[in-house]
Protein backbone atom coordinates (compact mmCIF):
# COMPACT_ATOMS: atom_id res chain seq x y z
CA UNK A 1 0.00 0.00 0.00
CA UNK A 2 0.85 3.50 -0.01
CA UNK A 3 0.57 6.24 2.13
CA UNK A 4 -1.18 9.12 1.08
CA UNK A 5 -1.03 10.91 4.29
CA UNK A 6 0.50 9.26 7.39
CA UNK A 7 -3.01 10.45 9.56
CA UNK A 8 -5.38 10.06 6.89
CA UNK A 9 -6.76 8.05 3.93
CA UNK A 10 -4.94 4.79 2.63
CA UNK A 11 -4.71 3.99 -1.15
CA UNK A 12 -4.25 -0.03 -2.09
CA UNK A 13 -1.28 -0.68 -3.92
CA UNK A 14 -1.24 -3.89 -6.06
CA UNK A 15 0.22 -6.75 -3.37
CA UNK A 16 2.62 -9.07 -4.87
CA UNK A 17 2.61 -13.20 -4.32
CA UNK A 18 5.85 -15.06 -3.56
CA UNK A 19 5.89 -16.21 -7.21
CA UNK A 20 6.25 -12.52 -7.78
CA UNK A 21 8.82 -11.28 -5.60
CA UNK A 22 12.40 -11.70 -7.45
CA UNK A 23 15.62 -11.72 -5.37
CA UNK A 24 17.94 -8.65 -6.70
CA UNK A 25 20.26 -10.67 -9.23
CA UNK A 26 17.32 -11.95 -11.08
CA UNK A 27 16.46 -8.49 -11.70
CA UNK A 28 19.54 -7.60 -13.35
CA UNK A 29 18.38 -8.47 -17.00
CA UNK A 30 15.22 -5.46 -16.14
CA UNK A 31 17.13 -3.17 -14.54
CA UNK A 32 20.86 -3.26 -16.50
CA UNK A 33 23.86 -2.40 -15.64
CA UNK A 34 23.00 0.40 -13.07
CA UNK A 35 22.49 -1.41 -9.93
CA UNK A 36 23.11 0.86 -7.91
CA UNK A 37 20.49 3.76 -9.56
CA UNK A 38 17.92 0.93 -9.71
CA UNK A 39 17.99 0.54 -5.45
CA UNK A 40 17.74 4.28 -5.51
CA UNK A 41 14.60 3.99 -6.75
CA UNK A 42 13.60 1.23 -4.92
CA UNK A 43 14.46 3.06 -1.95
CA UNK A 44 12.28 6.27 -2.14
CA UNK A 45 9.10 3.88 -3.38
CA UNK A 46 9.47 1.98 -0.02
CA UNK A 47 9.50 5.06 1.44
CA UNK A 48 5.60 5.72 0.34
CA UNK A 49 4.87 1.34 1.13
CA UNK A 50 3.09 0.34 3.95
CA UNK A 51 1.33 -2.99 5.22
CA UNK A 52 -1.79 -3.00 7.04
CA UNK A 53 -3.17 -5.60 8.56
CA UNK A 54 -6.90 -6.20 10.25
CA UNK A 55 -5.83 -3.96 13.54
CA UNK A 56 -2.70 -3.05 13.15
CA UNK A 57 -0.42 -0.38 10.38
CA UNK A 58 3.04 -0.78 9.27
CA UNK A 59 4.80 2.19 8.55
CA UNK A 60 7.90 3.27 7.54
CA UNK A 61 10.05 4.67 10.46
CA UNK A 62 10.03 8.29 9.04
CA UNK A 63 11.44 11.15 10.72
CA UNK A 64 8.22 11.76 12.63
CA UNK A 65 8.46 8.99 14.54
CA UNK A 66 11.98 9.67 16.04
CA UNK A 67 10.71 11.97 19.15
CA UNK A 68 8.17 9.33 20.45
CA UNK A 69 10.49 6.40 19.61
CA UNK A 70 13.62 8.01 21.54
CA UNK A 71 11.25 8.45 24.31
CA UNK A 72 10.39 4.93 24.46
CA UNK A 73 13.72 4.08 23.96
CA UNK A 74 14.94 5.73 27.79
CA UNK A 75 12.97 3.14 29.26
CA UNK A 76 15.94 0.44 30.62
CA UNK A 77 13.43 -2.20 30.54
CA UNK A 78 12.15 -2.11 27.11
CA UNK A 79 16.23 -1.35 26.79
CA UNK A 80 17.35 -4.60 28.23
CA UNK A 81 14.12 -6.74 26.67
CA UNK A 82 15.38 -5.64 22.90
CA UNK A 83 19.18 -5.39 23.61
CA UNK A 84 18.89 -1.71 22.18
CA UNK A 85 21.61 1.15 23.43
CA UNK A 86 21.23 4.57 24.91
CA UNK A 87 21.01 6.86 21.95
CA UNK A 88 20.57 10.80 22.37
CA UNK A 89 18.32 12.24 20.13
CA UNK A 90 20.52 13.39 17.92
CA UNK A 91 21.75 10.19 17.50
CA UNK A 92 18.48 8.39 17.11
CA UNK A 93 17.68 11.15 13.96
CA UNK A 94 20.83 9.63 12.47
CA UNK A 95 20.01 6.56 13.46
CA UNK A 96 16.36 6.89 11.05
CA UNK A 97 18.47 8.59 8.38
CA UNK A 98 20.85 5.54 7.91
CA UNK A 99 18.39 3.13 8.27
CA UNK A 100 15.98 4.70 5.90
CA UNK A 101 18.77 4.90 2.94
CA UNK A 102 20.05 0.97 3.36
CA UNK A 103 18.33 -1.18 0.42
CA UNK A 104 19.00 -4.42 2.73
CA UNK A 105 16.45 -3.32 5.45
CA UNK A 106 13.48 -1.70 6.14
CA UNK A 107 11.90 -0.52 9.07
CA UNK A 108 8.38 -0.27 10.40
CA UNK A 109 6.60 1.62 13.21
CA UNK A 110 3.38 -0.36 14.44
CA UNK A 111 0.37 1.75 14.62
CA UNK A 112 -2.79 1.18 15.99
CA UNK A 113 -4.98 1.25 12.78
CA UNK A 114 -7.73 2.76 14.27
CA UNK A 115 -5.94 5.49 16.30
CA UNK A 116 -2.94 5.50 14.39
CA UNK A 117 -0.97 5.63 18.05
CA UNK A 118 2.30 3.93 17.78
CA UNK A 119 2.31 0.86 19.46
CA UNK A 120 5.99 -0.37 18.35
CA UNK A 121 8.01 -0.97 15.99
CA UNK A 122 9.63 -3.84 13.49
CA UNK A 123 12.31 -4.56 11.89
CA UNK A 124 13.12 -6.43 8.43
CA UNK A 125 16.48 -7.69 7.03
CA UNK A 126 17.13 -9.05 3.41
CA UNK A 127 20.04 -11.42 3.16
CA UNK A 128 20.79 -13.28 -0.06
CA UNK A 129 21.66 -16.84 0.11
Amino acid sequence: HRISEISGSLDPLVMLTPAEVFREPDLLPFVGADLAKWREMALKEDANLYVEGPTILLVPYSAEHVTPYHAWMQDEELRRMTGSEVLSLEEEVEMQQKWTSEYDKATFIVLDKESKKMIGDVNLFFYED
